[in-house]
């Protein structure tokens, strides 16, 4: 068969380019050798059955990586003998967070390994440098063959591994060359046994293609022990710090951080972090998003304008761009507002990404508020998941979400007419129906 040493994408007959991944010059002819169905190579005996009455409790041991948003993104800090995946666009600021993670773990004399694959270990020190603290007795090897990283890191027994990155190790055992994802599948199977034998911590960074996806699609996730995502546009200096898988603890949580030239530092109040400062305007209404154990107050941003093409604009940064055509129809069905001929633009500021439904309702809002040219006040937040037929269903967490838009000083609060509401919490409005809401704010029903 023919193979593409990029996405492992498998071909009956070669061609120049991979249909798969889109790369040029990268499908090999591979020759397999495939047993023949009924027989084995070796005499396999049965596996001894145990029982979970006869597995004794014991709590994983954690290692505090000294930061302590990080920290509770890990569920409570790194596991020993874990593998642990941190991807992110390039230049989110992945090298610098682990930087800062050996800094804090040098300081309790713990040994910390870092594998330079990209860079060199005069590129580190000069990165230290420009972030103003120092490194000295952090430990870099600049080999990229994965034997001779292991060899290493088994002869040294250090308490932390940094593989920076996953992408540029390689092995004689897997065909391609690195950054492949039969390269990539064999050395996460070689560090994750080193991990799980020694019992040393392994952090492997990973980059995210322009698909969104960590070095082809979900190769390493099912893989490795933690997935932890850090998030945010580049320009920008907030991030967002995000674990989508762990097998040690909860995922949910997440640590809004900003990045600095000298590191990342914890935002003091990133529940109203994504507010704007002018909200009093038309195409601007605040909903709620909760993470976690937090609650976020997000100003959703929308514009509206007559399109002149044929096919109008659907633009959306932050939110998810087919929940935004459903919600357009519904309010053309069921609120008489008809944007089929209008340019739409919709956007979460601060650079949040988020899919939860609980702003709908507050999407919804901002797109009415653009069309008709009215505002809504700034202390009105909308937080519900609207259906097909146009009703409001409840949010999910809605009394925290209340509790806390009440502290944060919000005057009324528009959600579900059916959910369980606090009858301590006076400024809670309910509303069964979008046509009811968009009828009181905007006027009669158009």
């Amino acid at each position: 068969m023919f193979v593409c040493t990029k996405c492992d994408a498998q071909y009956p007959k070669w061609q120049g380019r991979c249909s798969e991944c889109g790369a040029w010059a990268t499908v090999e002819e591979s020759v397999k050798q495939i047993a023949e169905p009924g027989k084995s190579t070796q005499p396999q005996s049965a596996a001894q059955i145990t029982t979970l009455k006869d597995v004794s409790n014991i709590s994983a041991q954690r290692m505090s990586t000294g930061i302590a948003e990080y920290d509770m993104v890990l569920g409570g800090g790194l596991v020993t003998g874990s593998l642990v995946l941190l991807g992110g666009e390039p230049g989110v600021g992945k090298s610098t967070l682990l930087l800062q993670v050996a800094r804090e773990l040098l300081k309790t004399n713990q040994h910390v390994m870092y594998v330079c694959g990209e860079e060199s270990p005069e590129q580190i020190k000069l990165r230290t440098t420009r972030l103003g603290f120092s490194l000295e007795q952090l430990q870099c090897i600049t080999a990229t063959h994965i034997e001779q990283v292991i060899a290493t890191i088994v002869a040294t027994k250090p308490e932390l591994v940094i593989v920076d990155s996953i992408q540029t190790v390689w092995t004689d055992a897997a065909e391609g060359v690195a950054g492949g994802i039969a390269q990539i599948r064999a050395c996460t199977a070689r560090l994750l046994a080193t991990a799980k034998e020694h019992g040393i911590t392994i952090i492997v960074v990973g980059h995210v293609t322009k698909e969104g996806v960590v070095a082809g699609p979900r190769t390493l996730e099912h893989a490795v022990d933690v997935v932890v995502y850090v998030e945010g546009d580049r320009h920008e200096q907030m991030r967002i710090i995000r674990a989508y898988k762990n097998r040690f603890g909860p995922v949910g949580d997440i640590a809004v951080m900003e990045l600095t030239g000298k590191g990342f530092k914890p935002v003091p109040d990133p529940g109203v972090l994504f507010l704007s400062h002018k909200r009093d305007i038309p195409g601007t209404a605040t909903g709620a998003v909760h993470e976690g154990s937090r609650v976020f107050f997000v100003d959703v941003q929308a514009l509206v304008e007559k399109s002149t093409a044929h096919y109008p604009k659907r633009t959306v940064t932050g939110y998810d761009s087919n929940r935004l055509q459903v919600l357009l129809a519904v309010l053309h069905k069921h609120a008489r507002i008809n944007l089929s001929q209008h340019d739409v633009f919709v956007q979460l500021p601060g650079g949040l990404k988020t899919t939860d439904p609980n702003l709908d309702l507050a999407v919804c809002l901002a797109l009415a508020s653009a069309y008709t040219d009215i505002s809504i006040s700034p202390s009105y937040v909308a937080v519900a998941e609207i259906g097909l037929n146009g009703y409001v269903r409840p949010a999910k967490h809605q009394q925290v979400i209340a509790r806390e838009a009440v502290q944060q000083g919000f005057s009324r609060i528009f959600f579900g007419a059916h959910a369980q509401t606090t009858s301590s919490i006076p400024e809670i409005y309910p509303i069964t129906h979008i046509q009811e809401l968009t009828t009181e704010l905007f006027g009669k029903k158009r």
